[in-house]
């Protein structure tokens, strides 16, 4: 990860330069760790690859999800009550990573009256299969590919 700073400040080096660093330059994650926390507040992180959740957070993501939508949720990728708890726990992720990640989610729940996302990490599919495996199947395929796979099997036997 690396962080983008947003106000210009002056950085002293250990030789006891000053050296102003200004806005937009980006900075390693060791340089930002280093920064004092007034110079860390200036400066917001860049997401430049695609890090995969930990397992804490899958297992507080598939809590939260269990839990909202037993509750009466259609949606909990949209709950920002649900996204908030997931954002409190990791501050440095978008809040847009955990609708995403809920709609996996909801994309392999059989309960859910409504599709969600179709490419979810074998992870997150054994993570899920083990809190319910009758809700949540090991083996994963989405519902719309297998009517569309019947269909065309339908209509070349009745061809």
């Amino acid at each position: 990860m690396k962080f983008q700073v947003t106000t210009s400040f002056f950085n002293v080096r250990k030789n006891g330069d000053h050296v102003l660093v200004k806005v937009g330059t980006y900075l390693s994650k060791k340089q930002h760790s280093e920064l004092p926390s007034s110079k860390q507040a200036k400066c917001k992180p860049v997401h430049t690859k695609r890090e995969l959740f930990s397992e804490e957070e899958l297992d507080l993501a598939i809590d939260l999800y269990i839990h909202f939508s037993d509750n009466g949720a259609t949606c909990v990728a949209n709950n920002a009550e649900a996204i908030a708890q997931l954002v409190r726990v990791n501050g440095q992720r978008p809040s847009g990573s955990f609708s995403k990640l809920f709609n996996q989610i909801r994309g392999l729940d059989v309960y859910a009256p409504q599709a969600g996302l179709d490419n979810p990490s074998q992870t997150l599919v054994k993570k899920l299969h083990q809190v319910d495996p009758i809700r949540f199947p090991n083996s994963f395929v989405p519902q719309h590919k297998v009517e569309k796979a019947i269909d065309n099997l339908l209509s070349e036997i009745l061809g």
